[in-house]
């Protein structure tokens, strides 16, 4: 499944999506959005905001009818509000204190994994809508700035979770402090112990740290070593692909950071990029990044591969703008490769930060692809996000 050159098939959509309204709230945040191929919907989960009492449930909209012109306002939109994902109730010892402030997220079958940002992983199963299993992936919390925010799947091996970090409190990032962090998480084990209140007291999935921050990285040529600050990733034909946190980094350019996943060789490259990118996600060996709209204009870019195996420079395929929002900053980005939608998370960051959607078509995404039936049939799309592989 290939789109066809940067800048050719994509269309911006004029509809946009109001998360508050729809959920009839005064505010709706949302970081993460992922697309589920089994419910033909993109879904997304409640993210803390510095707003009123704070409630974290489970919210879809319905892929087709972002394409319907009779349901230009309603987007199939459906919701909870049973505080299903609030973390107090996950794991047990986690201290009231601590509201889930869910980043990342990325679907592997019928089951949603999410990553809130000082370090919860949970797997949400969407058929029951609640949290089925999770893991805290750092033994302390890391105060009350924000650590993880990406999370990605390996479409080869769904077995694997990879998750990106920024280690260090955002007030002192800069490269040469040291990096963040890739975690792998193999979720094989999917054992849980619970106790007589049902809540999850052990969970046997294996985490490695497979960059830890502290080691300089070299670019495609082996030279200019640096530490990389991954703000998110997307796997796709073996490559973790990462974008890095920009432009809080010293520098006004970030680059594409490349893991090779069998080789084990982590490196970053010059090339393909040269604008400050938050979200990235993949389809096949097609990337797409969204410009926040920090040092550049709100937009969207794609890199595909060449014949010779090379990767092309990021293109920008479309600027985007709210005409609700004040000052629209993407968030995250998701693919529905059956009906040929990117859709577009952007929050109010001059505002109440409510999140508002926003929909590229592309006439040239192939969609000769059967929606799975069974929980056997494992398809990955990640996105994020915070989020689709």
């Amino acid at each position: 499944y290939k789109f066809s050159a940067p800048g050719a098939g994509y269309r911006l959509l004029e509809k946009e999506f109001d998360f508050a309204s729809a959920a009839g709230k005064t505010y709706a945040t949302s970081y993460g959005i992922s697309y589920d191929p089994i419910t033909d919907g993109f879904t997304f989960i409640d993210a803390l905001v510095s707003s009123n009492a704070y409630v974290a449930d489970m919210h879809e909209i319905d892929a087709e009818a972002i394409l319907n012109e009779t349901d230009a306002d309603g987007f199939g939109y459906t919701g909870t509000e049973d505080a299903a994902f609030n973390r107090t109730s996950v794991i047990n010892g986690y201290s009231s204190i601590h509201s889930p402030n869910w980043k990342g997220q990325v679907f592997v079958g019928e089951k949603l994994y999410i990553v809130d940002d000082q370090g919860l992983v949970a797997e949400a199963k969407i058929s029951e809508e609640r949290i089925t299993n999770a893991k805290q992936l750092y033994a302390t919390y890391p105060s009350n700035y924000g650590i993880a925010n990406g999370i990605c799947s390996d479409p080869d091996d769904p077995t694997m979770l990879y998750v990106v970090d920024w280690q260090i409190a955002f007030d002192w990032i800069d490269v040469s402090d040291g990096g963040g962090r890739i975690i792998s998480i193999d979720i094989s084990n999917d054992t849980v112990e619970l106790d007589e209140d049902g809540v999850l007291t052990e969970n046997y999935w294996e985490v490695n740290v497979i960059y830890d921050g502290n080691g300089d990285v070299q670019d495609q040529n082996g030279e200019n070593e640096r530490a990389i600050i991954p703000y998110d990733c997307t796997v796709s034909n073996g490559i973790i692909y990462m974008t890095e946190v920009a432009p809080f980094i010293g520098e006004e350019i970030t680059f594409l950071s490349y893991y090779d996943i069998e080789a084990g060789k982590l490196w970053y490259n010059t090339d393909v990029i040269d604008f400050g990118a938050w979200p990235i996600t993949s389809f096949e060996d097609t990337l797409i990044v969204g410009l926040p709209g920090l040092l550049e204009a709100t937009s969207v870019a794609v890199s595909v591969m060449n014949n010779d195996g090379t990767r092309s420079p990021f293109q920008v395929i479309t600027t985007i703008d709210s005409t609700i929002a004040n000052d629209f900053r993407i968030q995250s980005l998701a693919i529905d490769y059956q009906n040929g939608v990117i859709t577009v998370n952007g929050n109010d960051a001059a505002g109440t930060e409510n999140s508002y959607f926003r929909f590229i078509q592309s006439d040239d995404l192939i969609m000769k692809v059967d929606t799975p039936t069974t929980t056997d049939d494992t398809v990955v799309i990640d996105s994020t996000e915070e989020t689709e592989s």
